[in-house]
């Protein structure tokens, strides 16, 4: 190698310890972005993948295409796919910058940022886990019932396009 380096950080919910790590994917692409994918979640079949572009995605990604190519989230919005992955301990809570810059980089084009995603009525106003999502008590109106129908919209075609 030509004297690159590699700096690896391993990050887990607190109290959790990694004591090894027997496989990783990692593929940095020419812009220099990295992703890494995780092991555990690895299928060792293919899943049937979706086409996007010269590609094919299968899980996450392909899940955040679909809703992209849905066109029903605001910048906002992508709060509902976000609070998905957390339930299923997929991403990290609250590490909304995280989470912002991989949706848009799996979209190709600003979809999201930290901001909107972490002022996201999603995680104020709806209680539960998805699909049991509900609007808090003390929140009942017109506008959260809407949103909440939104929302519920935006998992059902997030986690339609993962189960493929």
């Amino acid at each position: 190698m030509s004297g690159a380096k590699f700096e690896i950080h391993f990050h887990a919910p607190v109290g959790q310890n990694i004591n090894n790590v027997e496989h990783m994917d990692v593929h940095v692409d020419k812009d220099g972005h990295v992703q890494v994918l995780n092991a555990e979640n690895i299928a060792t079949t293919s899943p049937q993948q979706e086409p996007i572009g010269q590609k094919y995605l299968t899980g996450i990604d392909a899940g955040i295409c679909a809703v992209h190519k849905a066109k029903i989230c605001n910048k906002a919005d992508w709060a509902a796919v976000v609070k998905i992955l957390e339930e299923r301990d997929e991403m990290q809570k609250g590490a909304y910058s995280a989470d912002a810059e991989y949706i848009n980089r799996i979209c190709d084009e600003v979809v999201t940022n930290a901001n909107s995603i972490s002022r996201s009525p999603i995680f104020t106003k709806i209680v539960g886990e998805y699909p049991n999502w509900s609007v808090r008590p003390s929140e009942q109106n017109r506008e959260t019932a809407g949103k909440l129908q939104t929302y519920l919209e935006i998992g059902k075609i997030f986690t339609e396009a993962l189960e493929r």
